[in-house]
């Protein structure tokens, strides 16, 4: 059943998904797709096991702001 949804996934998703690059995975990882971001879902330790970012070149050559707290 995974391995449909994921499928299913892979058909519907937008462009935006094909720019990202993505580790290598099993068949039966559980991939969570969202806009600007896709992680393989461990659900023994619940968390991820990788998280991939759509990092555009604004973001890239903005200058970091501090946080003051």
């Amino acid at each position: 059943m995974r391995t449909i949804t994921f499928l299913i996934l892979l058909l519907i998703s937008n462009g935006l998904f094909a720019q990202l690059e993505i580790p290598k995975y099993e068949a039966d990882d559980i991939i969570i797709r969202h806009r600007g971001y896709t992680y393989s879902y461990n659900s023994k330790y619940k968390q991820a096991n990788w998280v991939v970012y759509l990092l555009t070149k604004d973001e890239a050559v903005k200058p970091f702001q501090c946080m003051s707290f």
